[in-house]
């Protein structure tokens, strides 16, 4: 493994640690208390319905707006069912009652009271401004989110999450609300209200409030597990880009590896080249040596088909030895170096010139005639007598020449036996001289 895929798992365990941390920490985190009444910045009201023709009353007995009496009557012009309520106001502005509080982070309502009265149950609802359903002309076009309270007495304590509040049938009805509209909203609560339902428990009703609480997390569980999870899609991010980097700085090595090798390759190529040159050529005359002359025979195919005649010359150097052994050696060399030298400036660029070995010389002449290599061969006989040796106390050297032309597809052992027999036959006739067979 490694270290770079060692440090992505020891970060990914560190990750699963502290989610797992965070997800059971949220459990623990302390809770957001808003309360709503007693004793808050909110307006709390009480009120019957003799604003609409009924007898029904509603007041506080008490300063602190904390203790309230209801009294439920049948009026001679009662409404369709009577009421009492008390309430609590939201709106930031008195003159403009849709300005509400949003309560959307809170998760539960908790209502602590004492009761005495004939009513089993309660009936608690938000009202809450929805910008596309309700109407600042109309109170009652505001969301209408109820949950009934049951079985209210002394030291009553309840505790209802908000998503247990539902919106008014009544109120879906008569304001044609489409099913994907038809849900419960606290984002901007004008008002909240204890009252009595059907059937109306008619009656002297006493309430004393407690506490009204909204109640939460600092951080909703929604918003808590998102930012776990946009933790988790940083992490990987910052995982992603570092592997790129690594991938990218991998690949650079291997590349800058590939350029090396690849230069190394034509390195040794071009050695290879060198020593194969250093090979085929004889060092002392500075022209081709056996070794090289077989490997131009050995691709000769192409250069033999195109070729119409192709002279064959082989030259012996005089008395060599006797220049080795009464001049020395490095006489004998300079008489090598020269002779190879005069071959190579009295032939074509086509032609290969090369030491055979000892004192002996081979030219190969392409596309030469018998007329041609004979004249050749005379050219060369006389160039060689004019070299100048006087520094070594030499006399004239001469030379003896072997010449043929060989023929096509025909082996060049055979021609190399004819062009040998011929240069033995110069010798026999005196030296200096070259014959043609």
């Amino acid at each position: 493994m490694s270290k770079l895929e060692e440090k992505k798992t020891y970060l990914f365990l560190l990750m699963i640690v502290l989610s797992l941390a965070l997800i059971l920490a949220y459990q623990l985190l302390p809770n957001r208390t808003l309360t709503l009444a007693p004793g808050s910045v909110f307006g709390v009201y009480a009120s019957g319905d003799a604003e609409f023709g009924g007898s029904s009353t509603a007041h506080f007995l008490n300063e602190g707006s904390s203790q309230w009496r209801c009294t439920l009557r049948k009026g001679v012009k009662a409404p369709e069912f009577p009421s009492c309520r008390i309430g609590i106001s939201f709106s930031r502005n008195p003159d403009d009652w849709t300005q509400g509080k949003d309560f959307s982070d809170f998760d539960y309502l908790r209502i602590q009271l004492d009761y005495k009265g004939p009513a089993t149950f309660f009936r608690a609802h938000f009202r809450n401004f929805d910008t596309e359903l309700s109407r600042k002309e109309d109170y009652n076009s505001a969301k209408f989110v109820k949950l009934i309270i049951r079985d209210p007495g002394v030291n009553s304590d309840y505790r209802f999450a908000l998503s247990e509040f539902k919106l008014a049938d009544w109120w879906i009805q008569h304001y044609s609300v489409p099913n994907h509209r038809a849900k419960a909203a606290f984002d901007r609560v004008t008002s909240f209200e204890l009252d009595f339902g059907e059937p109306v428990p008619y009656g002297e009703h006493a309430i004393e409030l407690k506490s009204i609480q909204l109640v939460g997390k600092y951080a909703s569980a929604e918003n808590w597990y998102l930012s776990i999870l946009v933790c988790w899609m940083v992490v990987m991010a910052i995982v992603g880009l570092l592997r790129l980097r690594h991938l990218n700085l991998v690949s650079k090595a291997q590349g800058l590896h590939l350029e090396q090798m690849s230069q190394y390759a034509q390195e040794l190529k071009q050695q290879s080249l060198n020593y194969k040159t250093l090979s085929s050529y004889d060092p002392l005359t500075g022209v081709l040596n056996r070794l090289g002359l077989q490997d131009i025979l050995d691709s000769s195919f192409q250069w033999r088909k195109e070729s119409n005649h192709i002279a064959l010359l082989l030259l012996d150097l005089d008395h060599f030895k006797n220049i080795n052994d009464t001049k020395g050696h490095d006489a004998g060399d300079q008489v090598l170096k020269a002779t190879g030298k005069m071959l190579e400036e009295n032939t074509r660029s086509v032609d290969t010139v090369a030491r055979w070995g000892g004192e002996e010389f081979i030219i190969l002449c392409p596309n030469t005639g018998r007329e041609a290599a004979m004249v050749l061969a005379e050219k060369i006989r006389i160039k060689i007598t004019e070299l100048d040796f006087s520094e070594y106390k030499l006399n004239k050297i001469t030379a003896s020449l072997g010449v043929t032309i060989i023929n096509f597809d025909e082996p060049f052992d055979r021609a190399f036996s004819r062009v040998d027999k011929a240069l033995y036959d110069a010798k026999n006739s005196g030296r200096n001289c070259w014959v043609y067979t």
